[in-house]
């Protein structure tokens, strides 16, 4: 039955021409009219490969997934009529944070309440003469976690960072030794990693 669903996703899914919809770079969703089961997603500036769409359902389990390979302005209609009545959340992933909605599916039609929209900044790692960076705008007030693993995968340095609004912190990589090495943070139930090279 899923893999059903998931295909009715994917052919329901109808990409419509480029838009020269006026707006700033931040994504915009626009609903169609009432008792449509359709949405169309406008993306002014495309900083690809980096962006990713995904369409996920209430357990989050992805049911269409884009990676956005064109630098163009991008607009996609999605229609929903192939999914059963329930809640959606449309993702839109980017470099440097990532932007939710909730698409609730009736049999009436389709809402998606667009000041409700949640946007999470990731963590930013950056390494640059064995220094590693940290930053994180912290909008949430979760707990960011930084674990660094080696090239076994084994965890060589944890440390939890205070809930503030804003987390700059820098470590010295200086003593350890040379080599391939994972960053990771971790926080609001999300991990990101970075590879890095100690020389």
């Amino acid at each position: 039955m899923k893999k059903i669903i998931r295909t009715g996703v994917v052919v329901a899914m109808m990409l419509m021409g480029v838009s020269t919809f006026a707006m700033g770079s931040e994504p915009f969703v626009k609903v169609s009219a009432a008792g449509n089961k359709e949405f169309t997603l406008f993306i002014n500036e495309v900083n690809a490969p980096a962006v990713v769409v995904s369409l996920k359902d209430i357990s989050g389990n992805t049911l269409y997934k884009e990676v956005l390979l064109s630098k163009d302005k991008y607009s996609k209609l999605y229609d929903l009529t192939a999914l059963p009545v329930g809640s959606y959340t449309l993702e839109v992933d980017e470099d440097t944070r990532i932007n939710t909605w909730s698409v609730e599916l009736s049999s009436e039609g389709l809402s998606v309440d667009l000041n409700a929209k949640k946007e999470f900044f990731k963590p930013q790692i950056v390494e640059k003469d064995n220094v590693l960076g940290i930053s994180f705008f912290n909008k949430t007030n979760e707990t960011l976690e930084i674990s660094v693993l080696n090239d076994r995968n084994e965890e060589i340095f944890t440390e939890e960072l205070a809930e503030d609004l804003v987390i700059m912190k820098q470590y010295d990589l200086s003593k350890f030794d040379r080599g391939r090495y994972t960053v990771v943070a971790r926080t609001a139930g999300k991990s990101f990693n970075e590879v890095i090279d100690v020389k």
